[in-house]
């Protein structure tokens, strides 16, 4: 969400002409629930739901993506980590993620399946984003590793909370241990309100896009600046050496290429039962001809 919040506190999507009200759902699972139906008209969200949803005949895409590495980690406890080695210590544990069915715990059967760990064999507990992860690693014992991302992962770092055991914060890194292209946090819209509102879905794609050729420019601190100070200002710290370790995730231009698009199908999707790649046309999850408009300028 980084690039979004600084295109907001930046005043590139309001300059558009379009004035937004954002609703912060808690988790992406939430987000998307109230999307489908009907209640947001964009929602920022994973680009594996715009499979999902177009394979169950729900005519969505991504107008923008704002990251290509998925900025999730999978950390283990103070107290479980003398016990780990690797992810198949994890059988018979529990593992916190934001919400059962959400990206999070897409990523966690994925590290599982990689390791030809069954899902049902690792105890899954929904904790949230904030402080609710941060109070479930802290007060109870019932949790021996989290699957989350910033700024609740350095938050834990640097108290030593836990200890990082698959970071995926970097899209080199990304890449690396995934072994495919990929698009992480998307902006999603339904067909038909592309359709009928393309000026709005430019003006917000067009402010995403300025915010992501912005940051690379600017410092840390700058970025910082640029966000919400709800965000930051309990650790002004904390969150600075977050923004460090996920920069190198972002998009550069808000685009999508087919090969990401079929990267997240590969590696999130491929075991779901529920979807058939034969009902989804990979080139319909996402257009885009706002983001070329919007890097013209």
């Amino acid at each position: 969400m980084l690039a979004f919040n600084v295109a907001r506190t930046k005043g590139f999507i309001e300059k558009q002409g379009v004035d937004l009200e954002v609703i912060d759902f808690g988790s992406g699972s939430k987000g998307v629930q109230a999307f489908v139906g009907g209640d947001v008209d964009l929602v920022a969200a994973t680009f594996e739901h715009a499979i999902r949803l177009r394979s169950k005949g729900i005519n969505v895409k991504s107008v923008a993506s704002m990251s290509k590495a998925p900025g999730v980690v999978l950390a283990v406890t103070k107290a479980f980590a003398p016990n780990y080695k690797s992810v198949r210590d994890l059988v018979g544990k529990n593992v916190g993620v934001s919400a059962p069915g959400s990206a999070t715990h897409s990523f966690l059967n994925l590290f599982l399946a990689k390791s030809g760990i069954k899902p049902d064999q690792v105890g899954v507990i929904g904790i949230g984003n904030t402080a609710g992860a941060l109070a479930a690693i802290r007060t109870g014992s019932e949790i021996q590793a989290i699957v989350n991302y910033d700024p609740v992962i350095t938050m834990l770092e640097q108290s030593g909370d836990v200890t990082a055991a698959i970071d995926l914060r970097d899209a080199a890194a990304t890449r690396e241990a995934l072994g495919t292209d990929f698009t992480f946090l998307n902006l999603l819209a339904h067909d038909t309100y592309i359709n009928k509102n393309p000026k709005a879905v430019q003006a917000v794609v067009s402010g995403l896009v300025e915010a992501l050729r912005w940051i690379p420019t600017a410092t840390p601190e700058e970025v910082r600046a640029a966000v919400p100070e709800q965000f930051w200002k309990e650790n002004p710290g904390l969150y600075l050496e977050s923004i460090k370790k996920n920069l190198t995730g972002l998009s550069p231009d808000g685009r999508i290429t087919q090969a990401e698009a079929e990267g997240v199908y590969k590696v999130l999707l491929t075991e779901d039962p529920q979807i058939d790649p034969k009902k989804v046309d990979f080139a319909a999850t996402f257009d885009n001809s706002f983001a070329e408009k919007a890097n013209a300028k």
